[in-house]
């Protein structure tokens, strides 16, 4: 289980999980020990990787989970944290020593490294659970959805086409949570396969957005409709200024189309509508990749991605 907000641990940690052929479920840290119980109980996972800050939460998580099998499995779980404020990344920097005995998890660099990735069949790799994502909880408890290595690795795939502005000098926010489908796939796992730069952001704040925005010269947006509406209205954000972006995907709800030519006309960018679900293995629908391509679209969630099939009621189409 990885229990972070967005940060550069989360990236290693999560392609060490999928070239050893495990199985991650991503939990939201802002959950209550309550809300983690349940998913603690569902998933069972074998190790554990939160924040320092959020331990305690944790700790009473497991306490709480309510089946007593469960529960006895996981107080033997290791817990491995996380310091996300750590500085273990600057450039030709060392990492700290740490024993393999330490829960800092950087001990897991301390194991000698595969000598090569796990690899699966084809047939592996459609049946195989790659990520355990969690639904909202609108009907009822959260579930846990199932995504295999060909779901995610097609739906990259889709989204790679659905992109092709997007190249190696592009440098794209992490604001999208990683533990989302959204921020996964089309932040986490897509920007390395276009040879995007990823500047993780911890937590939405305007000004720390517009921080982060201007400092790492940021030409990419993945976002949702509230923060477009910020961006739009806000005295704090002046007309003609953010000129490294050039675009945005919004997704989770639908976007006014009056917002999407309001930042156009006043910032410069243009901003694409996206469709899908967890389910789906994020989007399945988005819309064009010009200001002027978008503009012929509104009021719609754009045209289905590669590898998507749709059916229309009465007669069946693809």
């Amino acid at each position: 289980m990885i229990h972070l907000p967005n940060c550069l641990p989360m990236i290693p940690l999560m392609f060490g999980i999928f070239a050893a052929g495990l199985t991650a479920t991503l939990a939201n840290p802002a959950l209550t020990s309550r809300e983690l119980a349940w998913l603690l109980q569902n998933s069972q996972p074998k190790v554990i990787i939160t924040t320092l800050a959020a331990l305690a939460t944790m700790k009473a998580a497991i306490h709480e989970v309510e089946d007593e099998a469960a529960k006895d499995a996981l107080r033997h779980t290791k817990i491995l944290t996380v310091d996300p404020a750590a500085k273990d990344y600057s450039r030709g920097g060392v990492l700290p020593e740490v024993t393999l005995n330490s829960t800092d998890w950087k001990a897991l660099l301390q194991h000698p490294p595969l000598s090569k990735p796990v690899t699966f069949s084809a047939d592996e790799c459609r049946r195989r659970t790659a990520v355990i994502l969690w639904s909202s909880g609108t009907t009822g408890k959260s579930k846990g959805v199932l995504l295999s290595h060909t779901a995610l690795t097609s739906s990259v795939a889709s989204g790679w086409h659905a992109f092709p502005e997007w190249g190696a000098n592009e440098r794209c926010l992490g604001l999208a949570p990683f533990y989302h489908v959204f921020g996964l796939v089309v932040v986490l796992l897509m920007a390395p396969s276009a040879g995007v730069t990823i500047v993780p952001m911890p937590r939405f704040e305007l000004g720390l957005m517009l921080e982060y925005i201007e400092k790492y010269k940021i030409t990419y947006l993945h976002t949702a409709p509230p923060v477009l509406v910020l961006l739009a209205n806000s005295p704090l954000v002046k007309k003609g200024t953010l000129k490294s972006l050039k675009g945005a995907v919004s997704g989770g709800a639908p976007c006014p189309s009056v917002i999407i030519d309001r930042i156009y006309e006043k910032l410069g960018f243009y901003v694409k509508l996206g469709y899908g679900l967890t389910e789906t293995g994020s989007s399945c629908n988005v819309m064009g990749t010009t200001y002027e391509e978008i503009k012929e679209q509104h009021g719609t969630t754009g045209l289905p991605l590669y590898g998507t099939h749709t059916e229309q009621s009465g007669d069946s189409k693809s």
